[in-house]
């Protein structure tokens, strides 16, 4: 994130998704429903949510594939 501009390296920024997540605990739908004004920091956190496996939702015994809401806090304090 070297692109980041001096004067943006003493916040934090954050941006919230919506998610789509299967039995299995893989992503199969993101929406970013708030961005950031950097495009390297959008451009990291979508990075961030699509790399990651996530733990399996289970309900009544059954894995099950659920929606979620989540934020996305980037420090760029470096």
């Amino acid at each position: 994130m070297h692109d980041i501009p001096p004067s943006a390296r003493k916040r934090t920024t954050m941006v919230t998704t919506e998610a789509a997540i299967d039995g299995d605990g893989n992503l199969t739908h993101l929406r970013f429903t708030s961005l950031s004004t950097l495009d390297v920091v959008n451009r990291a956190a979508f990075r961030l949510v699509t790399q990651q496996h996530y733990r399996p939702t289970v309900s009544e015994g059954k894995r099950v594939p659920v929606c979620s809401t989540g934020t996305v806090n980037v420090d760029l304090s470096y």
